[in-house]
């Protein structure tokens, strides 16, 4: 509804534009093209230098609207297509790239933390991190408890899973990879207390989940939930050759 309204007062301002400028009145000849006149005389209050600026300033005022509203789907669609054409090369090579196995592995690594986090025991994830994930993780659970707060997970509702970042070394060590996970769940932190007959509403959730590589298997090496544009561009998607 916004970029609508915004495109309706482009062509609104346009239209009006060139309307003022016929409204000159006078005897018109020759051949008038966007409202300039060529090779005749026309009286109006703009000369042809006005109509050229007016003109420029909406074709780049046009390109900007493009570029804020298409532009990062653009950027993404584009992202996606080289991601899924480097995860093809790569599960070519090392199963351990298979896009099907890695999706499954993600949705399941994803609620294996949710009840992690549910049940105040990071030990139920303790072969799916890595140790110094595992550390800051626990050391976070901690502060909840001695502070008496409870992280209450429930409902929740997968709805897109996405690799966003891939780097496949020549060295297997140095592989990594980050999913994009959206869905709705309900997430409220509560006082012990508060917890029972809790009726909270689903809320929209979108986390990026980073993963390493350790022998032949992935583990957790962080959660991003503060996520915008500029910092899933910073993530890297390359494959050595």
């Amino acid at each position: 509804m916004k970029s609508k309204n915004i495109f309706l007062a482009v062509f609104t301002f346009v239209c009006y534009g060139h309307f003022f400028s016929l409204g000159g009145g006078g005897i018109h000849t020759g051949k008038t093209i966007f409202g300039i006149t060529y090779g005749g005389s026309k009286y109006s209050p703009w000369s042809s230098v006005d109509y050229l600026l007016f003109y420029s300033v909406v074709v780049a005022f046009i390109a900007f609207i493009f570029l804020v509203f298409f532009g990062n789907r653009i950027v993404k669609r584009n992202r996606k297509i080289r991601i899924n054409n480097l995860l093809s090369s790569s599960e070519k090579e090392d199963e351990l790239w298979n896009r099907e196995e890695l999706m499954k592995f993600i949705d399941s690594a994803f609620r294996d933390m949710q009840n992690a986090w549910t049940n105040r025991d990071m030990d139920l994830v303790k072969g799916l991190v890595t140790s110094d994930f595992l550390n800051q993780s626990q050391e976070l659970l901690n502060g909840q408890i001695s502070s008496g707060f409870y992280d209450f997970i429930d409902e929740i509702d997968v709805q897109k899973i996405e690799i966003i970042g891939i780097a496949d070394h020549k060295e297997d060590a140095k592989d990594k990879f980050v999913a994009y996970i959206i869905g709705k769940k309900v997430d409220v932190v509560l006082y012990d207390d508060e917890v029972k007959n809790a009726n909270y509403p689903k809320r929209k959730f979108q986390d990026l989940y980073h993963f390493v590589r350790q022998g032949r298997s992935w583990k957790l090496n962080n959660i991003t939930n503060d996520i915008d544009t500029a910092s899933i561009r910073e993530l890297d998607f390359f494959k050595e050759r």
